[in-house]
């Protein structure tokens, strides 16, 4: 194997003794979209790495009656929702609720909260993915993961696990199938009046 020169007239060359080094990406598709983000496909062409998680912008829950969601891209399959000491003005439990292009929908839900303390409640509801504590003096922290179980009937899952600061648990767990794709999620309490005073 020579170290230098021009190959011609060859029928073969070995890849595993005759070439080293790496092959620039400019041999493939002249490097048209190579770049730190894509890669090199099986039909010979360049593709963007899929996303991961995108961090959305911590919104702050000390004002207003919900706090909404929207422009949610085409293709998510799981939403991530995140507590931080967020509290509201009274005794109306939190729920979130989700949304497509005919608006956020309230019904049909099928949805289980327990709050464990000394002795555990729990209680159904069917407006939303709701937990089941209503106190003016807590402070919720915690996550809901929301998946895509079904894309042709758009049915989604919930689960659901928060800590109420003055001491307890909150758990969650349900599904809802939407009309449309979702594109938004509501974050709100029952009786859709109480205001957010507190946390992100």
């Amino acid at each position: 194997t020579p170290s230098s020169g021009t190959a011609t007239n060859l029928t073969g060359l070995p890849l595993t003794t005759g070439v080293t080094g790496n092959l620039p990406v400019t041999n493939l598709n002249s490097g048209t979209s190579a770049s730190a983000s894509t890669f090199w496909r099986g039909d010979a062409s360049w593709a963007a790495i899929a996303a991961g998680f995108t961090l959305g912008t911590p919104v702050a829950t000390t004002s207003g009656t919900s706090i909404d969601f929207t422009g949610i891209p085409a293709g998510v399959k799981q939403i991530v929702i995140s507590f931080a000491g967020v509290s509201t003005s009274s005794t109306s439990k939190k729920i979130i609720r989700l949304g497509d292009a005919g608006g956020f929908e309230n019904a049909d839900y099928s949805c289980s909260s327990v709050y464990l303390q000394a002795s555990g409640t729990s209680d159904g509801n069917a407006t939303g993915f709701f937990l089941n504590r209503g106190d003016a003096a807590d402070l919720i922290s915690g996550a809901m993961i929301l998946t895509l179980e079904n894309a042709t009937s758009f049915t989604w899952t919930c689960t659901a696990s928060f800590n109420v600061f003055n001491g307890g648990v909150i758990l969650t767990s349900g599904s809802k199938s939407l009309s449309q794709q979702l594109d938004s999620v509501r974050i709100t309490t029952v009786n859709g009046t109480d205001t957010f005073d507190a946390g992100e």
